[in-house]
């Protein structure tokens, strides 16, 4: 094939493109990581979602930001390189633009342990992946931790930093990627709606030729085909909230649990991972988050004794662990054509968010849904 011709069928394609609408379900991270990437490219953006406007509720507004490519066990998540990457772009580029505001903190972030075998298959892990782990002493945590590490009933036996680490305010994270998308394309809108079903956003599409991106958190339950979507598990997360001066940190703490410290002379622990149906749909609820929270070293050795502020939750969806571990999930509709779906996220929507989004929207270009598959 000829560069000339090339270079025509790709000119038809974006002259087809420009004049697309995309219509997005959900303002939350990974809908807005959609909309940032698809913003110079087609006509027009509109985002429903059921909040008046970005980073007020749901589970994107809640988490503690911490961004990493991590597991628990100490190994590289699934694309972890290539999605830490991509995130981090997109942060750095959202920050260019608002450079008034703070939206992340290049903080040490440290793995602490209790027992002497898990950290010791950290070590291995460090040996393994020494550019994103490496062994510290415990004297280098916060003086805050180390000063009384000796006195307390479950003592830090190691801990290892993770490398390149950050913490990202969400909230204001979420508003400025708005702006950033708004000041990409002009014709973007954001409409407070909740879309109900199926039905509801085949509603908003004027044309069949509209594309529909689905991103909707534990609402894809009404929005999607359960065939398609049954593997997955709904889990409702809450942190609760303490006065940083009650406990003086600089950095970020993960042992199952984490402690990170915000820039509102606060620190959130958490997170529960509450599976059953019955409190899926409250909303915060500080007892029942003691209920999973107060086993945690954290809490017995550093909060128990303290005052809490306030209690946090969304709702997190969860993917089932596969071979290659807990995988997001893209699909495209097998019956409604030009409508298509991130979900399955669970606790990592940041590290996730810009990657999924940029294969989302090669994958409306080029009409290849083969791009979506993240078994692969």
């Amino acid at each position: 094939m000829s560069l000339q011709l090339c270079l025509l069928i790709v000119s038809v394609i974006m002259s087809n493109l420009s004049a697309l609408r995309v219509h997005i379900v959900g303002g939350g991270i990974a809908g807005l990581a959609v909309g940032y990437h698809l913003a110079n490219i087609v006509e027009r953006i509109t985002i429903y979602d059921m909040n008046i406007g970005p980073g007020l509720s749901g589970a994107s507004v809640v988490s503690a930001g911490l961004l990493h490519p991590i597991t628990t066990s100490g190994k590289l998540m699934w694309r972890g390189n290539e999605a830490y990457s991509s995130a981090r772009n997109l942060l750095n580029d959202v920050q260019l633009h608002n450079v008034s505001s703070k939206l992340f903190q290049d903080s040490q972030l440290y793995h602490t342990f209790y027992s002497i075998s898990e950290y010791e298959k950290w070590q291995a892990a460090a040996k393994d992946l020494p550019e994103y782990i490496e062994c510290c002493d415990v004297d280098q945590l916060d003086s805050t931790l180390s000063s009384i590490n000796h006195k307390v009933e479950k003592p830090i036996v190691g801990s290892v930093r993770i490398k390149n680490a950050c913490i990202v305010n969400p909230p204001l994270y979420l508003k400025c990627l708005y702006q950033s998308i708004t000041r990409r394309n002009k014709n973007t809108n954001w409409v407070q709606y909740n879309v109900n079903d199926s039905n509801d956003y085949q509603k908003l599409r004027q044309s069949p030729d509209d594309i529909v991106v689905i991103t909707a958190g534990p609402g894809v339950r009404q929005l999607w085909p359960h065939e398609d979507i049954e593997n997955l598990q709904y889990a409702k997360g809450q942190n609760l909230i303490y006065s940083s001066d009650d406990l003086k940190i600089s950095n970020g703490y993960i042992s199952g649990e984490y402690i990170v410290p915000t820039v509102n002379n606060e620190f959130i622990f958490g997170a529960s991972y509450e599976y059953s149906l019955d409190t899926l749909e409250k909303g915060p609820d500080c007892s029942e988050a003691l209920k999973y929270l107060n086993r945690s070293p954290f809490y017995k050795n550093y909060l128990h004794d303290k005052d809490i502020g306030r209690v946090t939750s969304g709702i997190r969806v969860v993917p089932k662990r596969g071979h290659k571990g807990k995988l997001p999930i893209m699909l495209k509709h097998k019956k409604i054509p030009n409508v298509y779906c991130i979900t399955g996220l669970g606790s990592r929507g940041l590290l996730y968010h810009s990657y999924l989004a940029d294969l989302m929207v090669k994958a409306i270009i080029s009409r290849d849904e083969s791009v979506l598959d993240t078994a692969k």
